[in-house]
């Protein structure tokens, strides 16, 4: 199992964007708050869409994606970011 986080582009303002830790999560048991809280404090950003993917592609419904990541980036973010990128999950998956 390949389990080497990968940067996967930039943002806007030049920030890494970092993929691969869907086995991280569902594989090794570490919590999704650990990884976006490593990433925070190294000034990247998750790969939403690729992680999203991985979850459909692993056989995790939209309400389970939504509920995980709204849960870990709460912690991590707090409720007003948390709330932003439920609405954008919600609406990508139809859950809106």
């Amino acid at each position: 199992m390949n389990l080497r986080l990968r940067g996967v582009g930039r943002t806007g303002d030049g920030r890494l964007v970092v993929g691969g830790f869907f086995p991280l999560v569902n594989s090794e048991g570490i919590a999704l708050e650990e990884v976006l809280e490593a990433l925070r404090q190294r000034g990247h950003v998750p790969d939403w869409s690729g992680f999203v993917r991985e979850c459909i592609d692993f056989g995790w419904g939209p309400g389970m994606i939504v509920s995980r990541i709204e849960a870990a980036v709460g912690d991590v973010h707090g409720p007003v970011v948390r709330d932003e990128v439920s609405a954008r999950l919600r609406r990508v998956l139809g859950e809106a």
